[in-house]
């Protein structure tokens, strides 16, 4: 089906940006992360491979979870949460992260700020928000975040890449404050936001 072939797409890509995430960002400080919009669950599971101690909520709709291959978890199926909704409607409860990759640059702020409200709400005092994104720097020429900005103008409904300011921006409308962006091997970064 569509939706199928569009999720395999995403999960060849995100084997290595998984691998960059987790090779870049400490999770040690977390105890439940819930993957929002987690397609397959490649990037959630090489994060409690790497995280023996974490427990993990794979989140996106009802036809995505219900396809997510049944090996995916393997050796760590009691550390995982299957939960199937909208993210535009709740996110999971009793996380102290989310975690979203690739998911903002397809929405407006507006959306976004719908998305980030729900975490705001649900997030403890020392929780924490992270965006797997490409950020949009000053560099001259093109970048793979300006070509990208480029097309997501073209294919979503008002989604784009976004600066360090447009992400510090986006957070505060929500009652988050960018606390850092840890770069990783790929042209992506984790951006990361606290409750302000």
């Amino acid at each position: 089906s569509q939706c199928e072939t569009f999720q395999n797409a995403m999960s060849q890509g995100s084997g290595r940006v998984a691998k960059a995430v987790v090779e870049a960002y400490d999770f040690s400080g977390i105890g439940r992360i819930a993957d929002v919009g987690g397609g397959h669950g490649l990037l959630l599971a090489a994060i409690l491979a790497a995280n023996p101690r974490l427990h993990g909520v794979l989140f996106d709709r009802p036809e995505v979870i219900a396809s997510v291959p049944k090996d995916r978890f393997t050796g760590r199926e009691d550390r995982v949460a299957l939960d199937a909704g909208s993210f535009f409607e709740r996110v999971p409860d009793n996380c102290d992260a989310y975690i979203m990759k690739h998911i903002i640059h397809d929405w407006s702020d507006a959306h976004c700020k719908t998305i980030l409200d729900l975490m705001r709400a649900k997030l403890p005092p020392h929780g924490r928000v992270l965006l797997c994104e490409l950020v949009v720097t000053g560099e001259k020429g093109p970048t793979p975040a300006k070509l990208l900005d480029i097309e997501m103008l073209v294919v979503t409904e008002g989604g784009k890449e976004r600066t360090e300011e447009e992400f510090a921006a986006l957070f505060a409308a929500s009652g988050f404050r960018l606390s850092r962006i840890v770069p990783t091997a790929r042209p992506m970064a984790v951006i990361e936001a606290v409750p302000a």
